[in-house]
């Protein structure tokens, strides 16, 4: 299967998606952890839901996620990793 690192910790499996979708776009391969525990307990606000993706890409997937987060708009709360 190869190994995974983590690019970031959401507050929510929604805001986790949202990037999992943009990384699709530049065709990155990316899965959303912790899934389960935040439809459990409501927003993890310790460890956050967790995005990870292949090592190869994990450079690429920095860089748009940094990128994404100057240019955002929105007010979502993003946890750095």
């Amino acid at each position: 299967m190869g190994e995974y690192q983590i690019v970031a910790r959401f507050n929510t499996v929604i805001e986790a998606e949202i990037f999992q979708l943009i990384l699709e776009t530049e065709q990155i391969h990316s899965v959303v952890l912790d899934t389960n525990l935040s439809f459990s307990l409501g927003p993890t606000s310790i460890e956050g839901v967790r995005l990870q993706v292949r090592t190869q890409d994990y450079k690429k997937a920095i860089e748009i996620y940094e990128n994404w987060l100057d240019n955002s708009s929105n007010d979502l709360d993003y946890q750095e990793n």
